[in-house]
């Protein structure tokens, strides 16, 4: 695997590049990273297109986190915004969260975060254009690429852009995620 492309040094700088930003907020998100950056190199065995991959996810990663520090700071007033009695839901992987999540989500009272909204966050959607939002064909895109590089995956676990999205990818830009040991195998992680 190539050490200096998968290194925080290395994707810190291309997302800084990648957006002229360089608050990543507090530093929550350094451990996260840096125990998923050793389990590449030391267990995933990746290939060069997964060192690509790797290197591409966990860039858009980080710049994603900086457009959201970014924004929050821009906008405080979105950090007092009222969420009055939000549902959440709780499992283990493989136990029907996903199935729940959906369901909830059919029921107009409900708010859910969608799976385009989710990935590219930045900037926040706008009501006129919250159904034709280019970042849906995108997200549409990049979602399709799953079945190409996991075929079977949309069997076990539907996804789409206009589809609800759950903490494992909102928690990514954290580096606290399920999400990566589900693409890694990276077991120390």
């Amino acid at each position: 695997m190539a050490g200096d492309e998968l290194t925080q040094r290395a994707l810190v700088a291309a997302a800084v590049e990648a957006t002229g930003l360089d608050d990543f907020g507090d530093d929550s998100w350094r451990e996260g990273l840096d125990r998923l950056l050793h389990a590449l190199h030391t267990e995933a065995d990746l290939s060069v297109i997964g060192v690509m991959v790797a290197r591409a996810s966990l860039t858009g990663e980080l710049t994603s986190r900086l457009r959201v520090i970014d924004w929050h700071r821009r906008h405080p007033e979105i950090g007092s915004a009222s969420i009055p009695a939000p549902v959440v839901i709780l499992g283990q992987p493989r136990t029907g969260t996903t199935i729940l999540f959906d369901l909830l989500a059919q029921d107009p009272q409900f708010r859910v975060p969608l799976s385009w909204e989710v990935t590219a966050p930045h900037p926040p959607p706008e009501t006129a254009t919250y159904g034709s939002d280019p970042r849906i064909a995108e997200a549409e895109t990049r979602l399709g690429m799953s079945e190409v590089l996991i075929p079977g995956f949309q069997a076990i676990h539907p996804s789409g852009a206009r589809r609800g999205q759950e903490c494992v990818a909102i928690t990514s830009g954290d580096f606290r995620s399920l999400l990566f040991p589900t693409v890694y195998r990276v077991p120390s992680y």
